[in-house]
């Protein structure tokens, strides 16, 4: 039997495409697609074993499911026992709508500050550029914990409202402004 004895340099050249950097990109990419799919599978099995060991199942059931709840106000008509699908679209809505009055009223009012801006009185173009650059420079969660913290958590509770201009019907309180409105009954066409 003969016994091949092989040198230093031959066993590097057997070993050298793992130092080719085409080879170990592509290897370190299969190990970390390897690593991330491992962890969505036991995660999904995670999530189905402990929802069946709860009785509970995941999909889109719930929405063919009665609400229960009612919505302050909408464009659209809805009542407590409605299905939660009917809520989604109502919620939609809502916020379709929401967002349409917040684009229109911040344009405008932005139109004004940059017009403002643009003003020949100093202390008028100086309190609009300071406006603005607080706002530009400020990150918006700082800004939403200050309106929090610094307006709507020091208004009273409901029980200790005050009432603007004294007036009983106009309340306001850590939970908003309450403002009166019209309910259109039998004999609301005597107030036209």
């Amino acid at each position: 039997m003969a016994v091949v004895h092989r040198g230093p340099d031959e066993n590097r050249n057997n070993l050298a495409f793992l130092n080719d950097e085409r080879v170990r990109s592509v290897f370190f990419q299969i190990v970390a697609f390897a690593i991330v799919a491992w962890v969505i599978y036991y995660l999904v099995s995670n999530t189905q074993n402990n929802l069946e060991s709860r009785g509970m199942t995941a999909g889109l059931d719930f929405l063919s499911s009665t609400a229960g709840f009612s919505i302050v106000w909408s464009f659209l008509e809805y009542k407590p026992n409605d299905p939660y699908g009917w809520v989604y679209v109502v919620g939609m809505v809502n916020t379709l709508f929401v967002a349409l009055i917040a684009i229109v009223l911040t344009t405008i009012f932005g139109f004004i500050i940059g017009i403002l801006r643009l003003s020949g009185n100093w202390l008028i173009s100086a309190l609009a550029g300071a406006y603005v650059e607080v706002l530009r420079n400020t990150p918006l969660l700082i800004q939403m914990l200050v309106w929090y913290l610094g307006v709507f958590a020091v208004l009273p509770r409901p029980k200790q409202s005050f009432y603007l201009f004294n007036l009983d019907f106009l309340p306001i309180n850590n939970r908003g402004l309450y403002l009166p409105r019209g309910i259109t009954d039998d004999l609301f066409w005597l107030t036209s």
